[in-house]
């Protein structure tokens, strides 16, 4: 099917590329940069038919030309950015008017207007100029970063990193201090909510799933340039979060390139456990100590030109690694037995990831450009999921390929008609294996973890693992084919008392995704779930599951207008889309337990449609007409996929589980085992399971459809006010409201904190719906030496069924995000540049949206997360006399808020072991989140072309140790310990060799 697929792919391209290479009129996409304006003469009179030319090095022709309007107009669209540009104005009668330095960024549209003095053609007026700051026509709430503040902001280098620097942009988590979330996930913040984003890099959306990130890690080593629009975006955009674009550096004309090493050693980390956090209960000593060489990075590019002005290349190559711990993750248990005490072994973790990149840009014409670029990373990572309650025994080696590809064709029929047209693939293959003895042998585990006699096992009241992690998949390919046409249409007359610039789009999306158990766990396909040491229930897996497969294919309609007349541009537009989700026919081999789950072969399924159509609209108003004072306002609604991986919920060959009750008896374990309790299940007792009922079911067999879910949408309103306050320096003052509606993120006891965007778990048990729960079950709640009595609400034995279903929050009970947001601008000049920005966010969010309606009881108090949250940045760099450069990072945020919770189980319970939240979210938070990097940088130059610069780099300089997530579950060993905390000053030391 595969097969089939990609040859259909690859047909539509080729029409697309013959299409381009006939004559049809039609655009570019949102890679590029636009120039427009009115030329005047100095009494305010229009001049028609005046020339406008741009010449760039960043042109594969000596210039583009265009000619004024009746009303004195131009537009220079599709330039490629980012890049610095010439524009010359000439007129009969008049002089001719230059201005050089105008630099454009990607995405943005410089508003240049000219005036022509009376004279001579021959007579030249030469004006040098960076150009506005301040985008006129666009709505949309845009950062953009440039080469040099990519470069020189002292950070860490994977791509994820540069969405703290722009305003209004941010990830949850751990902020990096020196790379230390080298190839790490991240969920994206889009103005204080989690909606999920646009992260294109080089035209293709790295968005996996919908889940708000990407698990194609790359760098930021080779890119040229980064935008990021927060808000406002018009109907190209399809998703509610930010919307990231991504440009790679291209060859040129003249050769350049880059070698760079940098190095963080042990001896340079500090240590920022505090008193308070070495003393009970957290009773830490280290946080993420460097081990052996620490951290290192090298890399190298060179671009240029193959053919003077027509073929040009860029390539590169870049590794990173680093070898360091976590904040409580342990490698074993100590004399005692105890994995979460403090004398328990630490583990150490090593990271790699290794890059290559190229691109192409070929001018096979005046009118046609090609471009084919491409960025692969592997990553390397001993433990894919540290942390205190999942040692590394219990963890799994991971070794991910990923990268992304891209091929564009760019016509230029007139300066009237465009057309860009693009396909290209976004993807991974994640690939895992138990912990080898080579791993975790050191240890004393000398077997590895995966063999018979060494059970999967987990402790309830702490969440503890122990034994080879029981579910994690061990291949999860994840790919995104991709094709994009979008047609410019300038209309060479103005309609409706204004000019116009019409573009019609579509985006076709090919998404195929699987997680994949392909052999049977040596160990056995099954869980041992303890409560307080004593034998309590076992769950068991339809394990292997080797050819499982899932898909969503997307479809997008657009069509978007600029309509500019006088000082106001009104960007409207609308687009329609179309989100299939399916599983193909596939077959299952038998596993341990074919007996309950039997080798089948299973009829592929369309499980959910949705079609939609959504408005956009914003305008933009200059408010003297000279660009720098301007009005924005907006208005979007958008929807949302249903994420590449949402029909395995429903499909039978992914992994499903049955959930039984087991009492014990032991079974003996084998030596060197690493687990927690020296208790196996017993052969007599997995032989009665297909007798038994299961209290509980996961997976598509147990899943129930629902064909009316709704598509989440969100519904955006902004304001926006921009002041240009003096030359180079921008300000801007913005209200973003984000309502979000239908949601289905929904599952029963879930003790989620923190919001998502990702589908939890199977959706809501309705096997035993709501009314059921009746019986009550009286609990002791104790804390802080007050016993409080809880009810928690089971169902009679017996009775109902182990089915989900996924279903919407009531439309009555949307998420409401209020932000205000403030930021300053400085672009380089006088030897400094800068950015500065806060914003405020008011949440109205559901933790639970579905309380009292499905579910349970137990889901009913405190569901609702009414708190606020800050963050601000700042970024600056100056240059200095004889070749020195500073420039430092500050980020800060509020501490994360969170509700404490209990957990309680007995064998009244029917659901077996429940968590209830005990009181409101935000009842604690954490301390302020803050971390201030700097740079001090050396340029030595060698006949004015050699550059060599040594620079030092001191990161998370106040030694802050801010706990960025602490476990509230009421536990005498759980409650009130931080789980992960703001890692310690690193210093690092780096050489860069540039031409």
């Amino acid at each position: 099917m595969y097969k089939v697929e990609l040859r259909l792919c690859w047909s539509l391209v080729a029409i697309v590329l013959s299409s381009m290479a006939a004559s049809a009129p039609l655009l570019a996409q949102n890679q590029n940069a636009s120039i427009v304006g009115v030329l005047m003469d100095p009494n305010g009179n229009v001049i028609p038919g005046a020339t406008v030319s741009i010449s760039s090095p960043a042109l594969q022709v000596s210039k583009l030309t265009t000619r004024t309007d009746a009303q004195g107009a131009y537009k220079l669209l599709d330039l490629p950015a980012p890049g610095v540009y010439r524009i010359t104005f000439e007129a009969s009668g008049f002089q001719t008017s230059i201005q050089e330095g105008v630099n454009l960024g990607v995405g943005f549209t410089a508003k240049i207007d000219g005036v022509l003095n009376v004279g001579s053609v021959t007579t030249r007026v030469e004006v040098t100029t960076t150009g506005p700051v301040i985008d006129t026509v666009s709505t949309a709430s845009t950062a953009t970063l440039q080469q040099q503040e990519i470069q020189q902001a002292p950070k860490g280098l994977g791509l994820t990193e540069l969405l703290p620097m722009a305003a209004g942009a941010s990830y949850q988590g751990k902020p990096d201090v020196g790379d230390s979330n080298l190839a790490t996930t991240t969920t994206t913040v889009t103005y204080g909510a989690v909606l999920n984003p646009t992260l294109e890099v080089e035209g293709v959306n790295l968005d996996t799933g919908k889940s708000a990130d990407s698990h194609v890690y790359l760098d930021s080593m080779a890119l040229a340039e980064v935008e990021f629009k927060t808000a406002g975006n018009n109907a190209e955009i399809g998703n509610p979060g930010v919307a990231q674009v991504a440009v790679m550096k291209s060859g040129g004309n003249t050769f350049h390139g880059d070698l760079q090493g940098d190095l963080e050693p042990p001896a340079l980390q500090g240590n920022n456990i505090t008193s308070t956090l070495a003393a009970p209960p957290n009773n830490l000593k280290v946080t993420n100590p460097l081990e052996g060489p620490g951290y290192y990075d090298y890399a190298g590019d060179l671009g240029g030109r193959i053919i003077t002005n027509k073929l040009w290349f860029y390539g590169g190559y870049n590794a990173q690694y680093v070898n360091q711990g976590q904040v409580n993750f342990k490698a074993g248990p100590d004399a005692s037995g105890c994995w979460t005490c403090a004398d328990s072994p630490s583990a150490t973790i090593v990271t790699a990831l290794h890059e290559y990149n190229y691109k192409f840009n070929y001018q096979l014409k005046p009118s046609i450009k090609l471009i084919f670029s491409e960025m692969n990373g592997t990553k390397f990572l001993q433990d894919n999921q540290p942390s205190p309650s999942v040692p590394l025994p219990a963890g799994q080696y991971e070794h991910q390929p990923a990268g992304t590809w891209h091929g564009e064709a760019q016509y230029v029929r007139s300066s009237r008609f465009l057309l860009d047209g693009s396909f290209g693939y976004g993807g991974y293959t994640a690939k895992y294996v138990d912990q080898p003895a080579s791993s975790i042998g050191r240890y004393g585990f000398t077997s590895g973890s995966d063999f018979a006699g060494s059970p999967s096992e987990e402790e309830l009241s702490t969440g503890l693992m122990t034994g080879p992690y029981p579910t994690f998949p061990q291949s999860k390919p994840n790919n995104r084919y991709e094709m994009r046409i979008v047609a410019t249409y300038l209309p060479s007359k103005p309609h409706f008392g204004g000019t116009h610039q019409f573009a019609f789009g579509t985006l076709e999306d090919w998404e195929r995704a699987s997680t994949r158990i392909t052999t049977n766990k040596a160990a056995g396909d099954y869980l041992l779930e303890f409560q307080n040491g004593v034998p309590n229930k076992i769950v068991i897996y339809n394990s292997p599951f080797p050819s499982s497969n899932n898909g969503l294919n997307g479809q997008a309609l657009f069509v978007t207008d600029t309509w500019g007349f006088r000082r106001v541009s009104i960007n409207y537009g609308l687009r329609w889309e179309r989100y299939d989700a399916f599983y193909p026919t596939q077959s299952k081999p038998a596993g341990q337990f074919s007996d309950v789950f039997p080798a089948a072969t299973f009829a592929g399924e369309n499980i959910l449609t949705w079609n939609d159509v959504v408005p956009r609209a914003g305008v933009s108003w200059d408010l003297a007409g000279n660009g720098k004072t301007v009005l924005k306002g907006s208005f979007g609604i958008f929807g949302d996929t249903m994420g590449d991986v949402f029909a395995q919920t429903f499909n039978p060959n992914a992994q499903v589980s049955n959930t039984y009750n087991w009492p014990g008896p032991c079974a003996a374990t084998a030596p060197l085992a690493p687990i927690e309790y020296a208790c196996d299940v017993t052969p007599a007792f997995l032989a009665t399971l297909p007798s038994l009922t299961p209290t509980a079911s996961t997976g598509g067999t147990s899943q129930i459809r629902n064909p009316g879910l709704k598509e989440d949408k969100t519904y955006e309103y902004t304001a926006r006010v921009e002041r240009q306050l003096m030359s180079n320096i921008a300000l801007n003052v913005t209200y973003v409201n984000h309502s979000t509606y239908n949601l289905y993120n929904s599952s029963t006891n879930p003790g989620v904190v923190l919001p998502t965007t990702d589908v939890v778990g199977n959706g809501v048990t309705v096997g035993h719906p709501y009314s059921s729960w009746t019986i009550p079950v009286v609990f002791t709640d104790s804390f802080k030496g007050v016993s409080t009595p809880v009810t928690v609400y089971t169902y009679a034995k017996g009775s109902g069924a182990t089915s989900n279903e996924v279903l919407n929050t009531p439309s009555s009970r949307p998420d409401i995000y209020n932000t205000i947001a403030i930021a300053v601008t400085k672009r380089y000049a006088k030897r400094w540049n800068g950015t500065a920005s806060y914003w405020l966010t008011k949440n109205h969010r559901w933790i639970q949206g579905l309380s009292g309606i499905a579910g349970s009881p137990n889901d009913d108090p405190f569901p609702i997360d009414n708190t606020w949250n800050w963050e601000a940045r700042g970024i600056g760099a100056y240059s200095m006399p004889k070749g020195f450069t500073i420039s430092s990072f500050f980020r800060a945020q509020s501490g994360n808020p969170g509700q404490r919770l209990d957990s309680f189980n007995s064998s009244a319970l029917s659901q077996g072991a429940t968590t209830v939240r005990m009181g409101p979210f935000g009842q604690y938070r954490g301390p302020v989140i803050s971390i201030l990097n700097a740079k001090a940088a050396k340029v030595f130059t060698l006949r004015d072309k050699y550059h060599l610069e040594m620079n030092f780099q001191v990161y998370n300089i106040l030694n802050n140790s801010a706990a960025v997530t602490t476990n509230y579950l009421n536990s005498p060993s759980t409650f009130n310990v931080v789980t992960s905390i703001v890692s310690p000053r690193v210093a690092r030391v780096g050489v860069l060799f540039s031409f």
